[in-house]
């Protein structure tokens, strides 16, 4: 029985099938093995380009969340984090200065003296008493660099405010603030001039920061009101002084938030975990041995005979 004709218009054919038609009748093969898409390898792999933005700004987030809890919870991330912080910051941070003194026009004496002083001067303001440094006067400098370094690799980037407190001796102080509090007022879309709490110009540079006034989960407790709340802050002031500063390793063009240094590692990681746990239950659950005893005696009488006691 013969089939009848197709009618009602032109056939569709399946996008894969035309494709391997056009790779056909330009040769068979891709320029780049890497680029191929009829090898068996890489079928079913096949990538999407995205922006950094695209890529980052709606899963930094929840990589974010889990690199936290990777951080408290695995003994090799945490030491990673430690070690990190460790060989970056050291024990102590000195300032050496050295003034080009000859641009200035100073003797090297006078330059020599006025290095001094100024070391003097520095370390007395980041390592002095009362932690004059740090607006929370919590940490001196060397503490609280080791601090936003470990901030900086679990949750990819770190923003810190730049106080001014007229009650101190040195003005300027410096306050960490948790970026998760660093978001668009009132969950608004992102849009070109306004990505994920962060303003930009019409080049791309931030100019503002919109931070909430208290952390998204103290909506729960007697923060509420603030953590529904925020608060525009500029970059820095019309004359020039920093007023908020934001850090984080730039991979891609065009990125306006960071993301964890654990991205590659959470899955495998706790995977591993995971597995160590099961194992060590399993490991436990062979070690424990029960036995039972069919007798028809009293049972007060088995358990004097191999020494018990009976309440």
């Amino acid at each position: 029985m013969q089939a009848a004709p197709h009618s009602g218009g032109p056939r569709r054919v399946p996008f894969r099938d035309a494709l391997a038609s056009r790779m056909m009748a330009q040769g068979g093969r891709s320029a780049y093995a890497a680029a191929s898409q009829f090898d068996r390898g890489f079928s079913n792999w096949q990538p999407t380009l995205r922006s950094a933005d695209a890529e980052i700004l709606r899963d930094h987030a929840k990589a974010r969340a889990r690199a936290r809890d990777l951080y408290r919870n695995h003994p090799y991330a945490r030491q990673i984090v430690r070690l990190a912080a460790l060989a970056q910051v050291g024990k102590l941070l000195r300032y050496s200065s050295q003034i080009d003194f000859e641009f200035l026009g100073l003797d090297e004496d006078e330059a020599d003296r006025w290095n001094r002083l100024f070391d003097r001067l520095w370390h007395t303001y980041a390592h002095g008493p009362g932690a004059t440094i740090g607006a929370g006067r919590r940490r001196h400098f060397t503490s609280y660099m080791r601090l936003a370094t470990r901030i900086r690799m679990v949750d990819g980037e770190v923003l810190e405010a730049c106080e001014w407190d007229p009650r101190r001796p040195w003005k300027t102080c410096f306050k960490l603030v948790d970026v998760d509090r660093l978001s668009n007022p009132r969950g608004a879309p992102d849009t070109a001039r306004l990505k994920a709490g962060v303003e930009l110009d019409d080049h791309g540079a931030p100019t503002g920061y919109y931070i909430r006034n208290a952390h998204p989960s103290d909506v729960a407790l007697l923060d509420a009101a603030n953590a529904q709340t925020w608060s525009y802050h500029p970059r820095e002031t019309a004359w020039g002084r920093p007023v908020m500063l934001h850090s984080f390793p730039s991979e891609r063009a065009e990125q306006t938030r960071g993301i964890t240094e654990f991205t590659s590692v959470i899955r495998p990681m706790r995977m591993q975990q995971e597995f160590g746990e099961a194992d060590l239950s399993s490991a436990i659950l062979q070690a424990m041995h029960a036995f039972v005893i069919k007798s028809n005696m009293d049972y007060t009488k088995v358990v004097e005979m191999m020494g018990g006691e009976v309440d």
